[in-house]
């Protein structure tokens, strides 16, 4: 951030947030926006809305590809199979999508994404942001994705201080591993992908995805 108080364009982002401080991550944006600070803390950031340029039968398609994934179950017995179905579920993403990942530990969460942002097309690499808790990615024609993981978070204060509403609603596309450590705060409308091993077969993984709505968790 300038001393004038605004937000420099940068490639990436990469940031952990230290609980004891409210401060917010300063994205890259095409455009500078101010971010408004008060009583020492965050107050009315103004985000920006993008929207990729998608025709009529662009998001047709996509809502037809997301039909196929809203009660999906396969087994994956190779990391090229996992990788496929990374890249299929990804073509039916849309911005706004939110996507949990669960699953222990090596179960895979972090290759699932890295084959989902090259389906995506993001500039970046996806590399894992246990240390830093979010890194950002984006696409040439500007859809940005967020990666989270959670494996280290420390208290709720550290949630505070992301604002993860910022990033949830928004048209961004939010991929959350180790989303089990801040359920109550995920959004209703969202995907999760389950990860889990095969006895004796080291290579395999089960893998699940469901689509959860407002609906199903009245019910």
């Amino acid at each position: 951030m300038g001393a004038d108080g605004w937000c420099r364009q940068r490639p990436s982002l990469q940031v952990r947030l230290p609980a004891n401080k409210l401060t917010f991550p300063c994205f890259r944006f095409k455009k500078r926006y101010k971010l408004p600070v008060a009583d020492g803390g965050v107050s009315g950031l103004t985000a920006p809305v993008i929207h990729p340029k998608q025709t009529p039968a662009m998001t047709e398609n996509k809502n037809q590809l997301q039909k196929k994934f809203t009660s999906f179950t396969k087994l994956a017995t190779t990391p090229a199979e996992t990788e496929r179905i990374a890249r299929d579920f990804a073509a039916g993403l849309q911005p706004g999508d939110v996507v949990a990942f669960f699953g222990d530990l090596g179960s895979g969460k972090t290759f699932f994404i890295k084959s989902l942002c090259r389906a995506l097309g993001t500039v970046q690499e996806a590399t894992s942001p246990s240390f830093t808790i979010i890194n950002e990615y984006f696409t040439p024609d500007d859809l940005f994705v967020y990666h989270f993981d959670f494996y280290r978070l420390e208290d709720e204060q550290e949630l505070r201080n992301l604002g993860l509403d910022e990033f949830f609603y928004n048209d961004y596309i939010c991929l959350i591993e180790w989303a089990d450590k801040i359920l109550l705060h995920l959004p209703e409308n969202r995907w999760e992908v389950w990860l889990q091993f095969v006895p004796h077969q080291p290579e395999s993984r089960n893998i699940s995805i469901f689509k959860k709505t407002d609906e199903e968790n009245e019910r």
